[in-house]
């Protein structure tokens, strides 16, 4: 499921919605620039910029990273007193706790590997690079643990997104190295929508667990395409498509809109993007569980030093 972030009252306490807030964070350069410089107490906005700037020669607008990324992840407080200009930002708890040391552990990986989340998940702002944050995190993790090659529908179903999309975020995480794709040719086809005939849904019978479970979610709603599938059951697709096919077989539902399938797409991890896991999001999600602490790293930085690597990166990556 892809997590979007909003304004949250507190830092979230499971794991798993703990990492997707703070990828949503760790992929904005400036964000985490920012925090470097709150860890040294409560600051004004225009204070933080023009520490930015002297730092980094650059003029970074630290509003919308404060505003749209720090403040509605619950790592920053905001404390307006009336005055526009005297309006505050200070680290809460969680990013003392989780922030810095996420920070710290990112811009060292980042300098020693040149891995940037940036490149990875994207740097977009809203919504929409909200969106593309949560499903590479998800293809990349579905990848990770998978015993053997997943198409282009698997990604796009476990993600929640249409294939379209799902197959650029492949291209982008394939220009970087960390996943693999080979076109097969194949001679298949695919049903748009799957709707049911009647019958009783136990049918399949106990043997068959997902075969029942999509025949009750389809008893209900009579038609569904195989998104609706995957949200309504919770099932991975490789279960829903098996218990599909058992459902076609017991003459249960019937495919709509039928289509040739003539190439199929296998999508595997490559070594350097299991190593990126294991190095990275592995270490990362550990510390956020509250199971182990981040690796301490060979070299150790100064905050300004932290600050300017991190806008460098940024600077560099998005000048046109």
């Amino acid at each position: 499921m892809v997590t979007r972030i909003r304004t949250l009252p507190v830092f979230p306490g499971q794991a798993e919605r703990r990492m997707n807030v703070m990828l949503e964070v760790l992929r904005h350069e400036p964000a985490m620039a920012l925090l470097e410089l709150m860890n040294e107490g409560r600051q004004t906005a225009n204070l933080l910029t023009t520490r930015l700037k002297r730092a980094t020669g650059n003029l970074v607008l630290t509003m919308r990273y404060l505003e749209r990324v720090l403040v509605p992840s619950s790592l920053a407080d905001k404390i307006d007193l009336g005055l526009g200009e005297r309006t505050t930002y200070s680290l809460k708890e969680s990013a003392k706790k989780y922030g810095i040391p996420a920070t710290d552990f990112t811009i060292n990986y980042g300098y020693s590997n040149d891995f940037w989340l940036g490149d990875i998940l994207g740097r977009g702002l809203g919504e929409i690079g909200i969106k593309a944050c949560g499903r590479r995190y998800v293809i990349l993790k579905a990848l990770y643990g998978a015993e053997k090659p997943l198409s282009k529908l698997t990604l796009s179903l476990s993600s929640h997104s249409h294939v379209a999309t799902v197959s650029k975020d492949i291209a982008n995480l394939i220009s970087f190295g960390l996943v693999n794709s080979e076109s097969v040719d194949i001679d298949s086809f695919g049903f748009r929508a799957i709707e049911w005939k009647g019958g009783n849904p136990n049918l399949p019978g106990s043997e068959n667990r997902d075969g029942r479970f999509v025949a009750n979610f389809l008893s209900k709603v009579k038609r569904a395409s195989l998104a609706e599938i995957v949200s309504g059951t919770n099932l991975s697709a490789s279960q829903i498509i098996s218990g599909i096919h058992t459902l076609i077989e017991n003459r249960l539902v019937r495919g709509i809109d039928k289509f040739p399938i003539t190439k199929k797409y296998e999508i595997t991890m490559t070594d350097a993007g299991k190593r990126h896991w294991n190095g990275y999001f592995v270490p990362l999600y550990e510390f956020l569980s509250d199971r182990k602490p981040l690796p301490i790293p060979e070299q150790q930085w100064t905050t300004e030093s932290y600050i300017r690597m991190a806008m460098n990166i940024f600077k560099e990556r998005t000048e046109d």
